[in-house]
């Protein structure tokens, strides 16, 4: 086995939820996808230390060294409160769990209980069709974050690598070996500062969730468009979507959405139908409380459908009930509108609340980088 150490430059912004010496970040390179057929030769971290991103890689040169790349990073993931990975979940740590049976090793001692998992991959997808890239493959999405890296390799590629790498050993070609074994190292190298540098995806994540606070927010009436700019409490590269009505732009720390405004004719429908009367001619409903003033032929019992009133004015549409009133085309029509008025964009609870609601749950949103 060898054991690689290195310093690398990068940076960390999101907030992860123990302190940046306590975060690993880890990644493993194996021969195939079944541990019980396929061998474990390479396991990676990368870690905050004096200052300064570091890996440090266990390398098996011979086909023995599995128990010993095992013993080694649990040995040092002990130190560790936080464990941060692309897809572990699914394969890299269930994969390490059944080499450590295979080799009989503690389950007690050789084990994930004592560390917090956290897999990039897992967060992400939920927001895969909110998020413009053809797949959430790593290399997909650091071009994405317009994250470049060295390696031009996958993992699936590598498998041969580390074959040749064996036939050049046993051939007594140790340059062409130190050739081989210098590409395996890169792409697990690359993968774990890839890691920390796209890590920042969590950020839109975070904003496609609706949790993000929001500081400095403020509503403008701009031509036939309402404005909504507020700071964020990050940054990040150009990010941009256009719809049909509405469009939003990431840039810096800035947030800036823009809604076309609807100038027409809506329904207002109340609730509580059983308490209200329809009157066909005027096509509105009163209150039951007022409805002796109007006589018994022109009136009929109100139902969900037609129970409502009218109004003509300037509307956006909203994608919460916390803002109140609501308005509508239609009783069925899935669109809900909130009229624009100066009491809306001037209260910054209800921009916020607005906002949140928008990209929470507005589905026609697909992030884009954008590039001049």
């Amino acid at each position: 086995m060898k054991i690689i150490e290195t310093n690398c430059t990068g940076e960390l912004s999101y907030s992860f939820p123990c302190p940046k010496e306590k975060l690993l970040f880890f990644d493993i390179e194996t021969t195939g996808f079944s541990a019980k057929t396929s061998a474990l030769y390479l396991i990676g971290v990368l870690f905050y230390k004096n200052n300064s991103w570091n890996t440090m890689q266990w390398f098996a040169d011979d086909y023995q060294s599995e128990e010993n790349l095992l013993t080694s990073f649990f040995s040092f993931m002990k130190s560790f409160t936080c464990l941060v990975h692309f897809n572990g979940n699914t394969f890299d740590i269930p994969f390490l769990e059944k080499k450590c049976a295979q080799h009989k090793l503690s389950t007690e001692k050789y084990n994930f209980s004592s560390i917090q998992s956290i897999d990039l991959y897992k967060l992400i997808y939920p927001h895969r069709k909110r998020l413009d890239t053809e797949n959430l493959k790593q290399k997909t999405l650091e071009k994405f974050m317009r994250i470049e890296r060295t390696d031009l390799y996958t993992g699936k590629e590598l498998i041969t690598f580390y074959q040749k790498y064996h036939q050049a050993l046993l051939k007594g070609d140790t340059q062409d070996a130190l050739e081989i074994e210098k590409l395996l190292l890169l792409h697990n190298h690359d993968d774990l500062t890839g890691m920390l540098q796209f890590s920042n995806i969590l950020f839109l994540t975070d904003l496609l969730n609706g949790t993000i606070s929001f500081e400095n927010i403020k509503g403008f009436l701009k031509d036939n468009m309402f404005m909504i700019r507020t700071s964020l409490p990050f940054s990040l590269e150009k990010f941009f979507w256009t719809g049909t009505d509405a469009a939003l732009f990431i840039e810096g720390n800035t947030l800036t959405v823009l809604i076309f405004i609807l100038d027409t004719e809506l329904k207002y429908f109340y609730s509580d139908y059983k308490n209200y009367y329809y009157l066909p001619i005027e096509d509105t409903a009163i209150h039951k409380s007022i409805s002796s003033y109007v006589d018994k032929k022109y009136r009929e019992p109100a139902k969900k459908t037609n129970c409502y009133i009218k109004n003509t004015g300037k509307y956006i549409p909203v994608f919460t009930n916390n803002i109140a009133p609501i308005f509508k085309k239609d009783f069925h029509d899935k669109t809900a509108y909130i009229a624009l008025d100066e009491a809306f964009f001037t209260n910054a609870d209800q921009l916020c609340s607005y906002v949140k609601s928008f990209l929470k749950n507005n589905d026609a949103i697909l992030l884009q980088p954008y590039t001049d």
